[in-house]
């Protein structure tokens, strides 16, 4: 999900999740669909085309659950993966932090905090890493 979500609202994430999951449970059963099967399941996502392209390319390189990469650098190898994307799978994961989840809302918020200035997320990450010690790079 959280490629799909990329440019997209969560309200359109929770509303096809539970039907995209029913057809693909696992990373099995997408390893073997092609991206047009996505389709029907994730047309409201922004970019759909693309981004059934890269899912369907993630799941037959990984294969299995237990397959995924967990390192920052494995991660943002995946097609359509950066580092916010990474940053989210590993905490979901529960593996230590390496980065903080930075989004359009991370980029303002920091900004008006004055803990980082621009609007390159990656930028931005890089300078909130410095200024606030790891044990607060997790935020609820």
């Amino acid at each position: 999900m959280v490629v799909l979500s990329a440019q997209t609202t969560d309200n359109i994430i929770n509303q096809i999740a539970e039907k995209l999951f029913e057809a693909f449970p696992d990373m099995h059963t997408l390893s073997n669909a092609t991206p047009e099967a996505l389709y029907p399941y994730i047309s409201k996502v922004r970019n759909f085309r693309n981004k059934a392209n890269w899912l369907t390319k993630i799941a037959s390189s990984i294969k299995d659950e237990s397959n995924i990469p967990l390192k920052m650098a494995e991660l943002v190898e995946l097609p359509g993966l950066g580092r916010k994307s990474a940053n989210v799978i590993k905490r979901f994961a529960g593996s230590p932090s390496k980065g903080v989840v930075v989004d359009l809302h991370g980029v303002r918020v920091a900004s008006r905090v004055g803990i980082a200035t621009g609007d390159d997320p990656t930028k931005i990450e890089r300078q909130i890493m410095e200024t606030l010690p790891q044990k607060e790079w997790e935020v609820a």
